[in-house]
């Protein structure tokens, strides 16, 4: 794990995805990601890319990348020579070694798939503004407040501009935490069912845990493939409250945006009672979805 923001960067490409390809950009400490639509996959292609990334972010330590022509080519490796930049390759037919991007890419398509046709700038631009003020399960905050040491304005700040989130002291760097009882949905690559309800039945370690599937498997998960059930987000459950909250309503929002659908009564409620109760804001009983847009 690096100890300073956009210290180690690694990067992948993906697609063509609705035929178009584009490249996964993830600062490894922070977790920000960067998608960026491109119009070939060139050597030539990833360094446009790399150089605007790096005029804003400044150049990484260290550059993560697959073996494809792009990323071996004598012109990529004279390019990142010349900023002092070491480039790290992942092993041959093994890019799960590259799991920080893999896991981003993968992200990535599951939101982009949902998306209309259209101005993908603009998608993906949407996308990536949830992503980057949603916590990360490992980190605790979100990528913006690690990489930039702010939180970044949305839209449900702009309806209620004089709110501060209160977390209780000591959970400003912790990670989501679980505990034997907790109901949680888990990621399940398996089947056609993308999340399954199970139970927690034991931690394993500060990144996953042991859990009881309704038919009786147990599984073994990283917090990152959990999400808490509706019915644990609550007064009882464990630190940090703020931010599992913060989590569900930024699901919600993705989930409604992506969907292009009007929200349900039950996820207005939803968005209802997280505002009012970790926001400590006025009723909203006139929520719409143009407000939470």
């Amino acid at each position: 794990m690096p100890k300073t923001p956009w210290s180690r960067v690694h990067i992948d490409l993906a697609g063509p995805f609705h035929g178009q390809p584009f490249m996964v950009v993830v600062d490894a400490y922070s977790k920000w990601l960067e998608v960026a639509l491109m119009p070939a996959t060139t050597t030539e292609a990833v360094i446009r890319v790399l150089q605007g990334l790096f005029a804003t972010h400044g150049c990484p330590d260290v550059l993560v990348s697959g073996n494809g022509p792009q990323f071996t080519s004598g012109t990529f490796e004279r390019y990142l020579l010349g900023l002092g930049i070491r480039h790290a390759l992942t092993a041959p037919f093994h890019p799960s070694s590259n799991g920080q991007a893999e896991r981003m890419v993968r992200s990535a398509k599951e939101a982009l798939v949902r998306l209309d046709q259209g101005d993908w700038h603009e998608r993906v631009a949407e996308y990536l503004f949830i992503q980057h003020i949603t916590p990360h399960a490992a980190t605790g905050r979100s990528p913006a407040e690690l990489l930039m040491g702010r939180r970044l304005r949305s839209p449900l700040d702009r309806l209620h501009p004089d709110f501060a989130v209160a977390e209780p002291p000591g959970c400003a760097n912790a990670p989501w935490s679980f505990v034997p009882g907790n109901q949680v949905f888990a990621r399940n690559f398996v089947e056609d069912i993308p999340w399954v309800p199970a139970t927690v039945v034991g931690v394993t370690g500060p990144c996953s845990c042991h859990l009881a599937l309704e038919d009786g498997g147990l599984w073994r998960q990283h917090i990152d493939q959990l999400r808490f059930r509706i019915g644990d987000l609550d007064a009882t459950m464990v630190p940090p409250t703020a931010l599992v909250a913060l989590e569900h309503l930024q699901m919600v929002r993705l989930h409604i945006h992506l969907s292009r659908k009007l929200p349900t009564w039950s996820q207005t409620k939803l968005l209802q009672r997280v505002c009012q109760t970790y926001h400590r804001l006025r009723p909203l009983p006139y929520l719409t979805f143009r407000q939470v847009h």
